[in-house]
């Protein structure tokens, strides 16, 4: 019989190799996510550009807004409704502008895409249906203004991203800024996606632990 029974249980050479396993497999699927979210936030910035390229083409083309346009069934294909005219995307009483916005951009071919009757307006890359509308839902609004909303759900860096790429990358100034319009679920909000404080106020609050629940819209001029 052995004077020097064999230990069982891993040496700390094995303890170090899973160790450094584990780092690199970690390290792989924070890089592999970091690649996901920034396509993504290419994507909804294509989105984003092309909604504001529809619109002001529209305009061109008809001399009124989407959604506003008071002789679209006449003048558009398959449209289903009129606006009222006023020269704003809003709802008003039993009028849905900011829904029939998006059927006159799809039917009059500024859009591309199929469309359903129960989700008429085209969804962003995290399930979330983006909005245009004239109104003041947006971070440091003075004024209601029209603009393209993101739709929610979005996370705070991809907007980070996409306002560094567009604008000057703060969510309270210039043209893209935080929103608080829910498409789907609950509203964003605004502490949980920028610094509210005086120290770094308007930056996007991105890290481990970031908020998910975002949103963000395209001020038109």
């Amino acid at each position: 019989m052995s004077l020097h029974p064999r230990q069982s249980g891993f040496t700390l050479i094995e303890v170090a190799v899973v160790m450094m396993l584990f780092a690199l497999l970690a390290g792989v699927v924070l890089a592999a996510n970091e690649l996901i979210l920034s396509a993504r936030a290419r994507a909804l910035s294509a989105d984003l550009d092309a909604y504001r390229t529809a619109h002001f083409g529209f305009i061109d083309r008809y001399r009124a807004m989407p959604g506003d346009m008071g002789t679209a069934v006449r003048d558009i294909r398959g449209a289903t409704g009129n606006g009222n005219a006023d020269g704003r995307i809003e709802a008003t009483g039993a009028m849905d502008e900011p829904t029939l916005a998006w059927e006159h951009l799809f039917r009059a071919g500024f859009l591309q895409g199929r469309q359903r009757a129960d989700r008429p307006a085209p969804v962003n890359v995290f399930g979330a249906p983006a909005r245009v509308e004239y109104g003041s839902r947006f971070a440091g609004a003075t004024a209601a203004r029209h603009n393209f909303n993101t739709g929610n759900l979005v996370p705070a860096s991809v907007l980070a991203e996409i306002d560094r790429k567009l604008d000057d990358g703060f969510a309270t100034t210039g043209a893209v800024r935080f929103s608080y319009v829910d498409t789907v679920g609950a509203p964003p909000a605004p502490e949980r996606c920028f610094d509210t404080l005086a120290v770094s106020s308007g930056s996007w609050r991105i890290g481990t632990s970031e908020e998910t629940n975002c949103g963000a819209t395209w001020l038109l001029p």
